[in-house]
């Protein structure tokens, strides 16, 4: 009885064995699972990282690449083109515009110049005398004499005269 009460029974040896294995599993069972879930979060966050490592590199890149565009020969070049083009544009307006300053200021001269012109004083019905041959303008009529040949230009054409008499109203 003394060795039956040190030796365990079978049955319940195995059936505390059974419970350790299950107890085992379960805590390896529950082990394995976290580490799954370990792995799982480490490897979501390693593949953000690598998106975010390669978004920012990509952004690097492209500020790069930019950066080497605005130091490139052809685009100062065209830079260079553009401004001359836009300057070209500015002269063209200005010049222009004083061009037609210019043409108003000349034909007010022009205006002021026409209204002077001896032609336009015919036209209001004056007349220019003229001594024949020599062709020199009679101022008064002391250069003349009765007998002499003139010739009086009006607005539209000339008049040949020969003069008969000369009448003298002079101030005295």
């Amino acid at each position: 009885m003394a060795a039956e009460l040190v030796v365990p029974d079978k049955a319940d040896l195995k059936s505390r064995v059974q419970d350790v294995l299950g107890d085992l599993r379960t805590v390896l069972s529950d082990r394995v699972l976290s580490l799954e879930e370990a792995l799982e979060d480490d490897a979501y966050r390693l593949g953000l990282g690598m998106q975010t490592l390669l978004r920012l590199v990509q952004a690097q890149f492209e500020n790069a690449r930019k950066k080497l565009s605005l130091l490139s020969p052809l685009v100062a070049l065209e830079r260079g083109r553009q401004r001359m083009a836009d300057l070209a544009r500015q002269i063209h307006v200005r010049l222009l515009h004083s061009f037609e300053l210019k043409q108003a200021d000349f034909n007010k001269a022009v205006e002021k110049l026409s209204g002077l012109s001896p032609l336009n004083i015919l036209a209001r019905g004056y007349s220019i005398t003229f001594k024949m041959p020599e062709g020199s303008i009679v101022k008064s009529v002391q250069a003349l004499k009765a007998g002499d040949r003139i010739k009086t230009k009006v607005h539209r054409g000339e008049i040949v005269s020969h003069i008969a008499e000369v009448r003298d109203h002079g101030r005295d």
